[in-house]
């Protein structure tokens, strides 16, 4: 499902917003294709762990299934900080630099925060459907994670400013922002209180809380830039001056209206199916 998100997104990018998508894929081609290649690793990881019964095939097929959690969560970071920072980008949409711009202070420290942010999230969803040694262990891991994204979340809250003025600067003015701010800052007290209590499902509740305050603080200080250019904001490329035919966005919103909700009905079943506790037997993955 979320393959199918990331095909989703970018088949609306390209049939909605075509100047936007050749400008993004070209510029972030590297971050972009580091996303794809960790996509199809974590599933041939998966798929291929279980083909032989040996601990050394397995342990080699779960460092895989690692290394490319890891770099997905840690281009997804490196994307999103570009494209709050803004891209070298002039008026005819062309990337001017080299790609090691990419890889700022500020983007490599988003990165990192959204690996973290990852793995605290991974571990509650883990602590929520596991029993025995394994929950008790991931239990004592999730304090340690929450105390590493309370840090990282400073960090990233203090280097914004820095190297992303504008979107800080727009956020003051607008002051519709602050309940989106306070959010994350509700998420992130109850789930320390769900950790102190040992409430596994509050627990993922409250991480859901904080990564929703992320989503909407990121799409409304950068709206409605689709790619902003660091040299001249003129050049930025917008939901307006990229967008196709108003009947092509009649269409896809048609689309969208028609397959959103199947899609959704879809996961709702599979997490239906699904539920409860993972239990480890003979029949066991």
């Amino acid at each position: 499902s979320n393959s199918l998100w990331v095909v989703i997104t970018g088949g609306v990018l390209l049939s909605g917003f075509p100047p936007a998508f050749a400008t993004l894929l070209s510029s972030l081609y590297i971050p972009m294709m580091l996303l794809i290649f960790c996509f199809t690793y974590r599933a041939v990881a998966i798929e291929f762990r279980s083909k032989i019964a040996s601990p050394k095939w397995r342990g080699f097929w779960d460092v895989v299934f690692a290394l490319a959690s890891f770099g997905m969560a840690f281009g997804l970071g490196i994307v999103t900080a570009n494209l709050i920072e803004g891209l070298p980008i002039t008026q005819d949409g062309d990337f001017v630099k080299d790609l090691s711009t990419l890889f700022s202070p500020y983007a490599i420290s988003v990165g990192f925060f959204i690996v973290i942010l990852f793995s605290l999230h991974g571990s509650l969803y883990l602590t929520m459907k596991t029993v025995g040694p394994l929950h008790d262990r991931l239990r004592r891991w999730n304090m340690r994670l929450f105390a590493l994204f309370v840090f990282a979340w400073v960090v990233v809250n203090v280097v914004t400013p820095i190297y992303a003025a504008h979107v800080t600067a727009f956020m003051h003015n607008k002051p519709a922002f602050y309940p989106f701010a306070f959010l994350g800052l509700v998420g992130i007290t109850a789930l320390y209180y769900s950790l102190k209590r040992a409430s596994d499902g509050w627990a993922f509740m409250s991480s859901c809380l904080i990564i929703l305050s992320l989503v909407l603080l990121y799409a409304l200080g950068t709206f409605p830039n689709l790619a902003r250019s660091s040299l001249n904001d003129a050049y930025s490329l917008t939901i307006y001056n990229s967008s196709s035919s108003l009947f092509t966005l009649k269409i896809l919103l048609g689309m969208a209206c028609a397959g959103v909700p199947l899609f959704l009905l879809y996961i709702s079943y599979a997490y239906k199916v699904f539920r409860g506790k993972v239990e480890l037997d003979t029949m066991s993955y």
